[in-house]
C-alpha cells in the first residue's frame, strides 16, 4: 500500500467538506501549511472553493482528477511560492543535470520513446513533461550484470542570493524518481548525481557575444565561454560561478571603502596638523622651562 503525500490527504479532507482548522488535526500540519496546500490545489485546477466570502471556507473537487503526478506540481508550485523568482542578483542556467540509480525491480511495462543499442548494453528512453519544471528524460540502461536508471533534468534558473543549488536540485530528482517508481511500480536505490553538472550566466557584452558564437573559450579553473546550448554564456561549475559572480559585490564593497577613507582624508589632515601644532607648542614651552638645576635642590627635584 503506497503511503499517502500530504497533499493527497489534505485533498481528500477538503473534497469530504472537512474545514482548514479540522484538515490541520488530521493531517498535523499547522494552519500556514495547509492553507499554502489548498491555495496550490485551488491554483492547479483540483478544488474549487465554493463559499469565498466566508470566515470558514469549504471546498469542491473539479473535474479535474488528482493524479500521482500532481504531488510533484504541487511541491514545485509551493516551492517557487515561498521561495520566488524575483530574487535580486543574478541568475544562473543549471543545465546538464544527471541523476542515476540502481534498478531493483521493475513491474509494469512501459512504452518507451526510444530505443537504441550500445556494446554490452540497451537503452530505453522516456520524456514526461511536468509543470513548471520542463520536460524530464528517464532512461533505462540495461546491460548483462546492470541495470540502471537516468534521470535528466531541464535547465533551471536559479537565484544566487539562494546559494548552492544542489540540495534543490538532489530533492526535484528525487521527487521525479518517486514519481516513476510509483507510476510504473519501479524500486530503485542509492539515487546520486553525475559528474558533468554546469551552471551558466547569460553574456550581455556584446562583444563578448561576437566571441561565445564564434569559438569556445576555456581557463584553466574550468570557466568556458560558448554559445553551445544556444545562449552566448560563461559556464563553469558551481563553486567557481559563485566566485565569479561575488567579484562585482567586491568590487562594488572596495570602491565604497575608498570613497570613505577619500572622505575621511581632510579631517585626518587636519587632526595631524592640530597635533602638530600640539606638540611645537609643547615643545617650545619645554625649551623655557629646562635650564641648569641648583645643586643644592637637585636631591628635592
Amino acid at each position: 500500500m503506497t503511503k499517502k503525500s500530504v497533499y493527497q490527504r489534505v485533498y481528500e479532507q477538503a473534497v469530504h467538506g472537512v474545514p482548514a482548522k479540522k484538515i490541520c488535526q488530521v493531517v498535523k500540519r499547522d494552519k500556514a501549511r495547509v492553507s499554502r496546500i489548498l491555495g496550490a490545489l485551488v491554483d492547479s485546477g483540483f478544488l474549487v472553493m465554493v463559499n469565498p466570502g466566508d470566515r470558514v471556507r469549504f471546498y469542491a473537487a473539479t473535474r479535474k482528477k488528482y493524479s500521482p503526478d500532481a504531488d510533484v506540481i504541487l511541491s514545485t508550485n509551493l516551492k517557487e511560492k515561498h521561495h520566488p523568482n524575483d530574487y535580486p542578483g543574478y541568475f544562473t542556467r543549471c543545465h546538464g543535470l544527471s541523476y542515476t540509480a540502481v534498478v531493483k525491480t521493475w513491474g509494469k511495462s512501459i512504452t518507451w520513446d526510444k530505443e537504441w543499442q550500445t556494446r554490452g548494453s540497451v537503452h530505453y528512453q522516456y520524456r514526461y513533461p511536468f509543470a513548471r519544471l520542463g520536460s524530464v528524460g528517464f532512461t533505462r540502461i540495461k546491460g548483462k550484470f546492470s541495470d540502471t536508471l537516468r534521470v535528466d533534468l531541464p535547465p533551471v534558473k536559479w537565484s544566487v542570493a539562494r546559494g548552492d543549488p544542489e540540495k534543490y536540485l538532489f530533492n526535484v530528482a528525487r521527487r521525479v524518481t518517486n514519481w516513476f517508481c510509483s507510476q510504473y511500480d519501479v524500486s530503485v536505490s542509492d539515487l546520486c548525481k553525475c559528474d558533468g553538472d554546469k551552471h551558466g550566466l547569460v553574456v550581455r557584452d556584446s562583444r563578448l557575444v561576437k566571441v561565445a558564437q564564434e569559438k569556445t573559450i576555456v581557463w584553466n579553473n574550468g570557466v568556458e565561454l560558448d554559445a553551445s546550448h544556444g545562449v552566448p554564456e560563461f559556464e563553469g561549475p558551481w563553486d567557481v560561478m559563485s566566485e565569479l559572480l561575488a567579484l562585482p559585490k567586491r568590487v562594488e564593497a572596495l570602491e565604497r571603502s575608498v570613497r570613505v577613507l577619500s572622505e575621511a582624508v581632510p579631517g585626518l589632515v587636519k587632526s595631524i596638523e592640530m597635533l602638530q601644532r600640539s606638540v611645537d607648542d609643547l615643545n617650545h614651552r619645554l625649551s623655557y622651562s629646562s635650564g641648569p638645576v641648583d645643586p643644592d635642590l637637585r636631591g628635592y627635584v
